[in-house]
């Protein structure tokens, strides 16, 4: 019955997550909160993936990102 309860819980709590992050990386935020609520916390490793592949293509590879 616990198992229910959790699997909803972590499926909205990983939407909100991606769509923060994503806001923040500067990403489409509505469609990567739907992912995460479809696959959960399996995404993330793809989100990091594609936030570094939008760094590199804004600032080209030889580019010198500054992060505050």
């Amino acid at each position: 019955m616990s198992m229910l309860l959790f699997i909803p819980f972590v499926s909205l709590f990983c939407a909100f997550f991606f769509y923060v992050d994503a806001l923040k990386g500067g990403l489409t935020p509505r469609q990567w909160a739907l992912g995460g609520l479809v696959f959960g916390p399996v995404l993330w490793p793809l989100l990091q993936l594609k936030k570094q592949l939008w760094m590199h293509q804004v600032c080209g590879y030889g580019g010198v990102a500054f992060r505050a």
